[in-house]
């Protein structure tokens, strides 16, 4: 299977808003579409701080993964902000894969590391849990 990672652009904002309303369906969470288009649309003026990746299987979207690259957060820790992986393609290694490519895309960009708290897995009850450090120095193995 043919997977490819591609920034977005304005005609993938519908098709990410559908994976979030059924992302926050999935948890119960609320969902205000009108603000998250307002927000998927403020990422494209800059997508140096916060780049956001729509994940295609076989030519057609499977999910989304974000990273935030912000200093004034942090200077050392880019943020992986969102991960959605559509339902039936879960445990395929979609997951891992996007993750690998956010670490790659942090250590390029001079990031020491990568925190974040996402549900990889959102049939599981939603959880907060403490915020899991991934990679290392630049240069190392991790």
């Amino acid at each position: 299977m043919a997977t490819a990672f591609r920034l977005i652009g304005s005609h993938d904002i519908d098709q990410i808003l559908q994976a979030l309303r059924d992302g926050h369906a999935e948890t119960g969470e609320p969902f205000a579409a009108d603000r998250a288009s307002a927000w998927l649309y403020s990422l494209l003026e800059d997508p140096e701080t916060a780049p956001l990746w729509l994940i295609e299987r076989n030519g057609a979207f499977a999910g989304f993964a974000m990273l935030h690259l912000a200093p004034d957060l942090s200077p050392r820790r880019a943020y992986v902000t969102g991960l959605y992986i559509n339902p039936g393609l879960r445990g395929t290694g979609l997951g891992p894969t996007a993750l690998s490519l956010l670490r790659d895309v942090a250590r390029a960009s001079g990031w020491k590391l990568m925190e974040h708290d996402v549900a990889l897995e959102a049939k599981v009850p939603r959880v907060r849990p403490m915020p899991l450090l991934v990679g290392a120095a630049r240069g190392s193995a991790a």
